[in-house]
């Protein structure tokens, strides 16, 4: 499955566009920051904040979901085997205010107790993402990374935010290590997104759990069981007077069913795989 995640700063046109490259790539869920809020608000087709800052839509009609919801700052979309949230914070909120709603992010991630997908823009900067320096909300993210055990999954420098010579990277792909484990193919796009922000797309891949081949089907075919020989058999045991050691009854016990009837024939199943999502 393949997730595409940008930041359309409000316009239509960006969020119309959105809709348009992530059908067009077949990305099974768009992941948006600052959506144009007449173009989600009051439509069940899509998954967003109360703020109106975030919204998910899941495009594959195929994904098994679960649940779907909201908080302060985030909206989620849980399938049966992980959930995506998508998260923003404006930089004209202070710092107490980003740590509240990575707060909430991580109550939510703990309570649902399923692999989670953070994906937003935090508006922080940090070395472990590619930038030169780390500023305050950096350094607050980064130390909410390490106590939760989340992994950024970003990969390379290359700029998610453009605006005229500035540059920067601010949106972020964050991950619980075993769903992180399955994420390729993270990349930066770079087409016209008619927003300051690129596009980010990255793949989840399908985990293939093999089912053990079944062993070897052996024993005895009772159906052809010779009743004589069974009786006989069962004399010979019963006029030996001495007690028999657990290991030396058991094979005296095959050495029995040999004697009586034949083997099963020896069959495989051939070797089947379950995709995950």
């Amino acid at each position: 499955m393949s997730i595409l995640q940008i930041n359309t700063n409000r316009p239509q046109p960006a969020h119309d566009l959105a809709l348009t490259t992530a059908i067009e790539i077949g990305a099974g869920m768009l992941v948006i920051c600052e959506p144009n809020k007449k173009g989600i608000e009051g439509r069940n087709d899509w998954t967003y904040d109360e703020e109106l800052d975030t919204a998910i839509k899941v495009l594959d009609q195929t994904i098994p979901l679960k649940e779907q919801g909201k908080g302060n700052g985030f909206s989620f979309v849980e399938t049966t085997t992980f959930t995506v949230y998508s998260c923003y914070t404006s930089p004209n909120r202070g710092a107490q205010e980003l740590e509240a709603l990575l707060q909430r992010i991580a109550n939510c991630i703990r309570s649902r107790g399923e692999d989670a997908i953070v994906s937003g823009n935090f508006n922080a900067k940090s070395s472990q993402w590619g930038m030169k320096r780390t500023d305050r909300r950096g350094k607050i993210l980064t130390e909410w990374l390490a106590q939760n055990d989340l992994i950024v999954q970003n990969n390379g420098d290359k700029l998610t935010f453009i605006r005229r010579e500035y540059g920067s990277i601010l949106d972020l792909n964050l991950a619980t290590n075993t769903i992180g484990s399955r994420i390729r193919q993270w990349k930066v796009r770079e087409r016209e997104s008619l927003s300051d922000h690129n596009y980010v797309t990255f793949d989840i891949i399908e985990k293939s759990r093999p089912l053990r081949r079944n062993q070897r089907q052996t024993g005895w075919n009772t159906r052809k069981l010779g009743r004589d020989k069974l009786q006989n058999a069962i004399d010979d045991i019963a006029e030996s007077q001495n007690a028999l050691a657990a290991e030396e009854f058991s094979s005296r016990l095959g050495q029995l069913c040999n004697r009586c009837m034949p083997k099963r024939k020896k069959r495989w199943r051939k070797t089947t795989h379950v995709l995950v999502e």
